[in-house]
């Protein structure tokens, strides 16, 4: 497919997507008047991910997000405890709190045989490169579909491969700006034990990353206008992705990032414990990250958040 049309088709399904995010159907009325009104930010967003994916076949995925994290204003502040193995099976699980989360994580492993478990949005299917690099979740519901992901996952790390997971299986509250990013940490899925389980060789690293949402984005009048809190951070993420790309008196952001290697999880891996248990000792390990990285970059902990 010739780039431009790539770029046409991009920009038609990162505008349904924007629609949608915004509370109204991608069709009919809201498509015809909210359409013209989105369109700069879909196009420009359309030509970086079709340039991203250029570079993911030419230099690799972590240089790649490197780039994208220049393009999206974000510099990525790296607090690694342990290594990163350089080859073999690793397997990282990290809080979701969306926005640049994925590419900051990408661009510090260094890994350029990184697989990412991420939703199936149209647009990531229309970047043929940065799709080897995806494995795709299906719908909560569909039982078969999410044990297709376990074991394409699985099938990964035994070609000594790296693997990115969110566990929660959602976005989760940036901790820098919202409440319950300690609660969200136990909604983790227990197919990464189950993974484990499976792979009791595999390294293991837990991240933790903050500051990817801006707080101005979050007080936002558009954004308070959505009711539950998980869709003003939504409503935020999308006008923050407006001002990052059109230069709209965009801040530039500074995400932090903490590494922890899970040791004591690797340990009880190899005696193969059950799944649920090895995911209960990675969210332990996964809440003191967190409170280490509380600590470590001042951040005070979030109250309640107003509606």
């Amino acid at each position: 497919m010739a780039l431009s049309a790539r770029v046409r088709q991009l920009r038609n399904h990162i505008t349904d997507e924007i629609i949608k995010i915004l509370g109204f159907p991608p069709s009919g009325w809201s498509r015809s008047l909210l359409g013209p009104l989105v369109f700069a930010p879909a196009q420009r967003f359309s030509e970086i991910a079709a340039e991203f994916d250029q570079r993911v076949a030419d230099c690799g995925l972590p240089d790649a997000a490197r780039w994208a994290l220049g393009e999206f204003r974000t510099r990525v502040e790296v607090a690694l405890q342990g290594t990163v193995p350089s080859e073999g099976p690793l397997l990282v699980v990290s809080n979701h709190p969306g926005a640049v989360d994925g590419l900051a994580i990408a661009a510090s492993l260094k890994r350029r045989d990184l697989k990412i478990v991420a939703s199936g949005l149209p647009f990531i299917r229309d970047l043929p490169t940065t799709a080897r690099h995806l494995i795709y979740t299906p719908q909560v519901t569909q039982t078969h579909g999410r044990m297709a992901v376990v074991r394409s996952a699985i099938r990964h790390l035994e070609q000594g491969g790296a693997l990115l997971i969110f566990p929660s299986g959602q976005v989760d509250p940036d901790p820098a700006v919202l409440p319950g990013a300690d609660r969200a940490l136990e909604n983790w899925s227990p197919s990464v034990g189950l993974i484990l389980r499976s792979l009791p060789e595999t390294q293991v690293l837990v991240g933790i990353v903050s500051g990817v949402l801006s707080p101005s984005n979050l007080r936002n009048p558009l954004a308070r206008l959505r009711g539950e809190i998980r869709q003003q951070q939504m409503v935020a993420e999308f006008l923050q992705i407006v001002r990052q790309l059109l230069r709209l008196r965009a801040e530039t952001l500074n995400a932090r990032l903490t590494l922890r290697r899970a040791e004591a999880v690797e340990q009880l891996a190899v005696l193969r414990h059950d799944a649920r248990q090895l995911t209960q000792d990675l969210v332990g390990t996964a809440q003191r990250a967190l409170a280490d990285h509380l600590v470590r970059n001042a951040i005070l902990p979030q109250g309640p958040q107003p509606r």
